[in-house]
């Protein structure tokens, strides 16, 4: 075993160990963490064990191990931008969602407290009116 394959195995044995731990706190749910410790464990037989790498390749059609280790990677960054892609768009259409609904509700509200502040100046105006009345009433009825 030389260094690089021991240093490999014990960071992807620490990612599996992350990731189970995140799943058994519920920080991760147990469909994601098993397909991450399925590809750390992969990962780790590539590195502790080239030769699969060659085997499987050639099952393939593949010549060398490298290029079909290069092949996926290409397409598992494929898929990861596509699926990124994929969540983005549908958070923005949530975000465009709940800003049109905070925009209906500001407006209710806005619309609500207009309202309230006609009805509010109207009472202080109708006051205003039955004591100018009173006061005018109460002028008439002294004698001069």
């Amino acid at each position: 075993m030389n260094v690089f394959q021991l240093l490999g195995a014990t960071l992807l044995a620490l990612f599996s160990l992350v990731t189970a731990v995140a799943a058994f706190r519920r920080r991760l749910a147990w469909g994601p963490a098993l397909f991450w410790i399925a590809l750390w464990s992969a990962a780790t037989a590539a590195i502790l064990v080239p030769q699969l790498t060659v085997i499987v390749a050639r099952f393939l059609g593949i010549d060398r191990g490298a290029d079909l280790v290069f092949y996926v990677g290409i397409l598992a960054m494929m898929a990861g931008f596509f699926l990124t892609y994929v969540k983005l768009r549908r958070i923005d259409q949530n975000v465009t969602v709940l800003v049109r609904q905070l925009a209906i509700l500001e407006a209710r509200q806005e619309r609500v407290e207009d309202d309230q502040r006609v009805e509010d100046d109207q009472r202080v105006e109708d006051d205003q009116r039955v004591e100018g009345d009173q006061r005018v009433e109460g002028d008439r009825g002294e004698p001069g």
